[in-house]
């Protein structure tokens, strides 16, 4: 979501705006890097810096900056390391991009990814802010290694990092392990965990969803949703929805549906 209500679109080699109010999609100027898997996020400065995933069967290290007021892409500073499906949110005047077992904090005034000096309680979590100074954080993968295949367990740890100190305290737990996951906070200050997967080789798609207190950690089933989805998407609407679209998998189509409190 842009600053004037407009939605940027942007994977592969092409990106479009869309307005709602009009109901069309615009084309704007290409990315420089073609990408999928990739995250987005719209700073404070009204750019949007687009950054990881893989392009040309590569993870990537890079990262570039669209600006709305000449609607074209402009490179970035790169990553210190390649960061294949990261988690990207607003943090202060910049961003922190989350991706494996380290976090990257973007600074748009001296264009900078730097690292910062904490250790995630589980590799590559997904992350949501809560306010100007916390991030919630959610799953990942464990270090437990299930079997001789190297599957590793995903985490339902529930954890808080505080960007002011750079401390991370745990808050309790999920209902269910999960990663590639979704987590939205709604309207109402709680957040809306969706699908995700279980473990990292066999292919335990989840349709399960809760609901995390941010206050004290307490995590609640709510209903599944209608289909199993990872590495979707997720977003907060008025009236404490969220709607949910897409899913990595390919075997089955997946139309979007709307979380109802």
């Amino acid at each position: 979501m842009l600053g004037d209500g407009n939605v940027l679109i942007v994977g592969g080699d092409v990106a479009a705006v869309f307005d709602p109010s009009t109901n069309v999609f615009t084309k704007v100027g290409d990315p420089l890097v073609p990408r999928k898997g990739h995250s987005a996020v719209l700073l404070a400065n009204s750019t949007v810096l687009v950054a990881g995933g893989s392009s040309l069967g590569r993870f990537a290290t890079s990262a570039e900056v669209y600006d709305p007021s000449v609607r074209q892409f402009r490179t970035a500073a790169p990553l210190s390391a390649p960061a294949p499906r990261p988690s990207l949110v607003a943090a202060g005047d910049g961003a922190l991009l989350v991706t494996g077992d380290r976090i990257e904090r973007y600074s748009p005034g001296n264009d900078t990814f730097t690292l910062v000096d904490v250790t995630l309680p589980a590799s590559g979590p997904t992350v949501v802010r809560i306010s100007e100074g916390l991030v919630l954080l959610t799953g990942g993968l464990s270090s437990e290694v299930l079997d001789r295949s190297g599957t590793v367990r995903a985490s339902d740890l529930v954890a808080l990092l505080d960007l002011t100190t750079g401390s991370i305290r745990t808050l309790g737990k999920m209902t269910t392990p999960r990663f590639l996951h979704t987590a939205t906070l709604l309207e109402d200050g709680l957040v809306l965990i969706t699908g995700g997967d279980s473990d990292s080789h066999r292919d335990e798609t989840l349709a399960s969803a809760e609901l995390v207190d941010v206050s004290n950690g307490h995590a609640t089933r709510v209903e599944d949703m209608a289909q199993a989805r990872s590495a979707h998407q997720a977003v907060a609407l008025s009236g404490g929805r969220a709607g949910i679209f897409g899913s990595a998998s390919v075997s089955a189509e997946h139309p979007a549906e709307v979380f109802v409190r």
